[in-house]
């Protein structure tokens, strides 16, 4: 699987497989740079395709993957849905991921901040807040409502 919507994404797939040139040769045809625009990548994929699908196919695995990876390509190889769930790490970015407690019951994986500084500590990843949650707060702090105001929209189940 192989991803590549972003300009960087794009040029490093086209390295990596070393088709810039017949990339090249149909941007000229159809008089357009598909560089930085994954909408015209998309709406040209059946002229793309064969590109890809050639220079793919004469690679093996290994290649690609050491090909790929020399290039920052996004990709993974295909799972089936059972070889997926079966790994721990299913999507590659354990340290990026953080199992949290969902106010449903259930237990989930959820992105920690996206930036990270090596000398503070990683910041604890929380769940989204419940509809409601932050109601009484926002109408306090930010509305100046009191809190004998709020409790009246309580009791009309204007707010919950």
């Amino acid at each position: 699987m192989v991803v590549a919507i972003t300009p960087r994404q794009w040029s490093g797939l086209i390295e990596s497989l070393g088709v810039a040139s017949k990339v090249t040769v149909l941007e000229a045809e159809l008089g357009l740079s598909f560089a930085g625009d994954e909408g015209l990548r998309y709406q040209h994929r059946d002229r793309l395709w064969p590109i890809f699908e050639t220079a793919i196919g004469a690679a093996t695995a290994d290649d690609l993957s050491a090909l790929f990876d020399e290039q920052s390509v996004t990709w993974a190889p295909y799972r089936t849905i059972r070889e997926a769930a079966a790994i721990h790490d299913r999507f590659g970015i354990a340290g990026a991921m953080e199992t949290i407690a969902h106010p449903s019951g259930h237990s989930y994986p959820a992105p920690g901040a996206a930036a990270r500084f090596a000398t503070l500590p990683r910041i604890a990843v929380l769940p989204a807040p419940k509809l409601g949650q932050h109601t009484d707060e926002i109408l306090s702090s930010l509305l100046g409502l009191r809190d004998e105001d709020i409790a009246r929209l309580h009791d009309r189940n204007l707010v919950a």
